[in-house]
């Protein structure tokens, strides 16, 4: 039996203080299900499947379609380099693991295109709404004179 100051940790199926398990508001008794030292080792190896080249296939290569092989062509054929800005691999998560290539596609279409990195993707999406374009040069020639 669980003292209400103890609860159990699915991962190492220890019963543990209370105090070993984070405070999570949304979870039962306002804490998480696994203990703090748990969370630490699943972090750690989720961050170490994240900066593997190449990825686990990514919900985003799931909705249009790329496989793994596609994937893995297109990393060839770019030579491990972002299709746009022509750098090698190198951004990176706060926590300091390397980012993977960002999977773009066209948003109409759905085709793949490449793989561009975190930066670029983001600029190539602002590149593809015209309109958005026109208002924020007009934005910068207000403010350049």
């Amino acid at each position: 039996m669980i003292n209400t100051g103890e609860k159990y940790c699915p991962d190492c199926k220890e019963t543990k203080s209370i105090d070993d398990f984070a405070v999570h508001k949304a979870h039962s008794g306002g804490r998480k299900s696994h203990c703090k030292e748990c969370l630490k080792v699943r972090e750690r190896n989720r961050n170490r499947v994240r900066g593997q080249h190449p990825p686990k296939v990514t919900r985003v290569m799931k909705i249009i379609g790329v496989s793994y092989e596609e994937y893995q062509a297109a990393w060839d054929r770019q030579k491990g380099k972002y299709a746009i800005c022509r750098k090698e691999e190198t951004s990176k998560y706060k926590d300091k693991t390397v980012r993977r290539l960002a999977v773009d596609h066209n948003h109409k279409t759905g085709k793949f295109r490449a793989l561009l990195c975190y930066r670029c993707n983001v600029h190539l999406h602002f590149l593809e709404d015209r309109p958005f374009i026109a208002e924020a040069q007009a934005y910068l020639d207000l403010y350049d004179s």
